[in-house]
């Protein structure tokens, strides 16, 4: 089965030493290295990672304090609540805000609590070098293979949907993957009704039983601070004034380093109960395939909105959107003013020729608004 999956796959443990082999003789993984890990931290794994027998230590002895270092970097808090909801072969998913930080403080929560590591899907657009893929993968990553012509995808969302399957099934072994391609550039998280069509497709059953089998949870994730909001509102610039505007593969890089390294104050990790008791619901009222996928869609953002840490950022971003003092009582006139300066500044940064600062400046406070917009509305469900 492994052979099966060996272009998408994590590396195993007994791949691990020719991996890091590589790795170290690489100066620009040292000097990357440098940025986000202690010196002693380097050095300790230069003189002993021939010892390391398996992924699992490698990530608690390195990993784990590569991101404690980095919530001092970020000067950010990692928060969790309903742990309990968690199961360990279960898939987690979850909305997106951070190419990188989403999933690994995500395995920084696991592995405080005592549980091993989940493996994380990650797009190949984001693989722009080789050393990036081999420490990805040595980190249990596996490649959700993007940007196909419609002749391959059909053989890789079959490949993909198996793997997924047989990792929770057989190998009993978690996996966090986005809820969509991509980020929600304006926080209004909503689940791609494709991405759950290649999830039903390795099993033998109906739409909703494939599902099931997979112990979908939707894991819900708030930032008080976006260290990239401003580079999102730069994108969503240049999508109005260019409509076929695509991202470069370093604009994706430059998004990984200051997701890692920017402010981002608190970041949530909300858990939910598997959604399988809802599937059988739905199941029962016998409706049409395209309408289970809707409903499941809908189902799955509920949860996650329903379970967003709502901050002071959002509650003065949906009153600075409105323009109205709805939620003035969650806040001060001094926090507000703190925040309207806080956008300033994003705005600021923005290397754009002609930035349209009203337009960035609202594209940024709907990316705070929306979350608290979208838990109120689901509230009343």
């Amino acid at each position: 089965m492994q052979d099966k999956f060996d272009k998408i796959r994590p590396y195993l443990n007994h791949e691990i030493q020719a991996v890091f082999s590589q790795l170290v003789a690489n100066d620009e993984v040292l000097q990357g290295a440098g940025v986000v890990m202690p010196s002693e931290l380097i050095e300790d794994f230069l003189q002993n990672y021939e010892q390391i027998a398996d992924i699992d230590s490698f990530q608690k002895r390195y990993m784990l304090p590569m991101l404690e270092n980095l919530k001092k970097i970020k000067r950010t808090e990692i928060t969790f609540s309903e742990i309990e909801h968690y199961r360990p072969s279960a898939l987690l998913l979850s909305n997106h805000r951070d190419i990188i930080m989403d999933s690994a403080f995500l395995q920084y929560v696991l592995v405080s609590n005592g549980f091993r590591t989940s493996e994380i899907a990650i797009g190949n657009n984001l693989m722009a070098k080789p050393w990036i893929t081999a420490a990805m993968r040595i980190n249990k990553s596996f490649i959700v293979r993007r940007n196909l012509t419609k002749g391959e995808q059909i053989s890789a969302f079959v490949e993909l949907s198996s793997y997924i399957a047989n990792t929770i099934t057989t190998e009993r072994n978690s996996i966090w993957l986005a809820h969509r391609e991509g980020r929600a550039k304006d926080s209004d998280d909503r689940t791609q009704v494709s991405l759950l069509k290649m999830l039903a497709l390795s099993g033998k059953g109906s739409f909703i039983e494939n599902l099931k089998t997979l112990n979908i949870q939707p894991l819900s994730i708030s930032y008080e601070y976006d260290a990239c909001d401003y580079l999102k509102a730069k994108e969503l610039q240049q999508k109005r004034d260019n409509p076929d505007f695509e991202k470069s593969t370093m604009d994706d890089v430059k998004s990984m380093q200051i997701g890692a390294l920017g402010f981002a104050s608190t970041i949530h990790y909300s858990f939910t109960p598997t959604i399988n008791d809802e599937l059988d619901k739905i199941s029962m009222l016998r409706l049409p395939r395209n309408k289970e996928v809707e409903l499941v869609a809908e189902l799955i953002d509920r949860q996650i909105h329903k379970a967003y840490k709502i901050y002071k950022s959002n509650y003065i971003a949906y009153d600075m959107l409105k323009g109205e003092k709805f939620y003035e009582s969650f806040y001060n006139s001094e926090e507000k003013t703190i925040f309207a300066n806080y956008i300033a500044g994003q705005v600021s940064k923005i290397d754009l020729d002609n930035v349209d600062k009203e337009f960035c400046t609202e594209k940024i406070l709907e990316m705070y608004a929306n979350p608290l917009k979208n838990k109120l509305s689901a509230d009343l469900h």
